[in-house]
């Protein structure tokens, strides 16, 4: 019993020592300048720490970084330049309140440095989709062509190191330029707002509360063919804002659970065809969509019927989730089910491969529109009140009313495309004129009439006259 116990003490007085070995070896290698000079020394980009806290237990639970700021690289990225000789960056493309990280404890025993886990808290992230394609962050996550004020052994040519930096390069990033070497088990995002400025259309996006977890990774740059995939949970809100008054026009709430393969095992390139499975959550809403603008006054189809649909335009939220399967590839979303939006005034059946592309604002949709039966009653008023009115023109009304409802409910079928702020609206349904049915049906009525008298008074005149009506 008594060498047990001493067995156990020993135990414990061996892992205090190598805590503390731990510790001691944390404070050593970990510090705000080596964060920022390897991330400098690996990525396009200029890096600001403003605290690190490392703690008697960080070799096991973790270590956190405060203030973490990225932005364009420059001169004081290219050479190096020790951190109490730089001026705090008043602004960043991306900065993080803190993120913490885990490192495999026996490595750092050897000196070495093993990511496990890394969770990113509160970042802001300011992105802009070029109208000619690319963004302005791919470019930080490039090898810099310039290290410690000496060319970069990893840019493979000259051209590459002398040729000035642009503010779009247009490099594909590839998963075999990742600087770390690093067996991940848990990567995540807390509370993330990410502002999206999309210069082809001018457009501005918001998505706020993003919070993400992947802790399912399986990506082996070596060996993309049998380790390439990663699993998802995250939920975030999508804002979207009018281009010209610039007021929230959309606010999108979704969740997911995605597996996917994000990089292509030939080429280590990012994954150009990606699916999704997505929910949007009940009570998001969309509001002053130029679609329903489009059907509201545009389509003189339903003018020349006399039905004038009522209640597109007003605020519409979702009253149930909406589960989706959607397909991205460079910008374009391609809906690989029907889903149907079921609101207040009305449900939106969006159907399979309608498509939306993100940066242009250019999109095809193939839908139907079924009003709710209180906007249906006021969208057709004015058409059952002729009916009313003017019983002679009941056929006439009835055989409209048979083309454009289904359970008694305002039901249009059309097609959307072109830009979505000023789409082309076309239904797929044949109405006749309301005026001109009740013309032919009044100089059908006057043809029999006469025909009639003609074949009372002069036999066989009729059948001649009859080809007039």
């Amino acid at each position: 019993m008594k060498k047990i116990i001493v067995g156990i003490g020993l135990g414990i007085v061996f892992l205090i020592l190598l805590l503390v070995i731990a510790l001691a070896s944390l404070n050593k290698i970990i510090t705000e300048e080596f964060i920022v000079s390897q991330l400098e020394r690996n990525m396009n980009l200029r890096a600001e720490v403003k605290k690190i806290n490392i703690s008697i237990f960080s070799a096991i639970s973790g270590i956190t970084v405060e203030g973490l700021k990225l932005t364009n690289r420059d001169n004081i990225a290219d050479n190096a330049l020790p951190l109490n000789e730089r001026k705090l960056l008043e602004s960043a493309l991306i900065s993080i309140d803190n993120f913490d990280f885990q490192l495999n404890f026996l490595a750092i025993l050897k000196g070495e440095i093993q990511l496990k886990k890394l969770i990113l808290k509160n970042p802001v992230i300011n992105m802009v989709m070029y109208e000619t394609g690319g963004n302005n962050l791919s470019k930080l996550f490039l090898p810099p062509k310039i290290v410690e004020g000496k060319p970069n052994e990893k840019v493979e040519t000259k051209e590459e190191v002398v040729q000035k930096q642009s503010d779009e390069d247009d490099r594909p990033f590839s998963v075999k330029d990742l600087p770390l070497s690093a067996n991940l088990k848990e990567i995540g995002i807390q509370l993330g707002n990410i502002n999206i400025e999309v210069q082809k259309t001018n457009q501005k996006l918001n998505i706020d509360s993003l919070n993400l977890v992947i802790n399912s990774i399986d990506i082996v740059p070596d060996d993309l063919k049998n380790h390439n995939s990663i699993k998802a949970d995250f939920n975030f809100v999508l804002k979207i804002f009018s281009i010209e008054s610039k007021e929230e026009k959309a606010k999108l709430i979704f969740k997911s659970n995605a597996l996917v393969s994000p990089f292509v095992p030939e080429t280590g390139l990012v994954n150009p065809i990606i699916n999704y499975k997505l929910t949007i959550i009940k009570d998001s809403y969309l509001e002053g969509m130029a679609i329903f603008e489009g059907i509201t006054n545009s389509v003189p189809l339903l003018k020349n019927a006399g039905i004038e649909p009522k209640g597109l335009n007003e605020k519409a939220i979702l009253q149930n989730d909406v589960d989706l399967e959607v397909q991205y590839s460079n910008g374009k979303i391609k809906f690989l089910q029907d889903s149907i939006f079921i609101t207040k005034n009305y449900d939106l059946e969006i159907k399979k491969n309608s498509s939306i592309t993100i940066p242009s604002n250019q999109h095809e949709f193939f839908s139907t529109l079924k009003l709710s039966k209180s906007e249906s009653d006021k969208s057709l008023e004015n058409l059952k009140k002729i009916k009313v009115d003017k019983p002679e023109t009941a056929e006439i009304i009835d055989s409209i009313l048979s083309k454009v409802t289904k359970e008694d409910r305002l039901f249009l079928p059309f097609k959307s495309s072109g830009n979505l702020n000023n789409p082309d609206i076309v239904l797929n349904i044949e109405i006749p004129s309301l005026m001109d049915s009740i013309k032919g049906a009044i100089l059908n009525k006057a043809g029999d009439e006469i025909q009639k008298q003609l074949n009372k008074n002069l036999p066989g005149a009729g059948d001649a006259i009859k080809k007039l009506f």
